[in-house]
């Protein structure tokens, strides 16, 4: 049965950039890495910074879930491995404590490359 309610349009050309996402990074990212990503790039394009608390609170995550996600998502996996090298921690230098989140030109490139999906 079709639901009335679900644009079938956007919802193919959604599930198009998910799989975008998964294909360019080699890697079918869990959903929260997803939205850690993307919420990274939704601040980053409104050129505000974003640090991991804040993340955590826009996706619902706990802090420390969300930090496991900015490290997978970045340079080294909790597992000593690789990362995906899509975002990576900077220091503000006018404070030392804050560590925004942004993202890398391989992440800016991934996620416009799955926008592109979507007219």
């Amino acid at each position: 049965m079709k639901a009335p309610f679900i644009d079938v349009q956007k919802l193919k050309e959604f599930k198009e950039a998910v799989r975008v996402l998964s294909d360019l990074t080699d890697h079918a990212a869990p959903l929260h890495q997803t939205l850690v990503l993307l919420e990274t790039a939704y601040a980053q394009a409104n050129g505000e910074s974003i640090e991991v608390a804040q993340i955590a609170d826009a996706v619902d995550l706990s802090t420390s879930s969300t930090s496991r996600n900015v490290a997978a998502l970045g340079e080294w996996h909790r597992s000593q491995r690789a990362g995906l090298q899509l975002i990576k921690t900077e220091t503000d230098f006018s404070d030392r404590r804050r560590k925004p989140v942004v993202l890398t030109k391989k992440g800016e490139t991934v996620v416009g490359l799955a926008l592109d999906k979507i007219k």
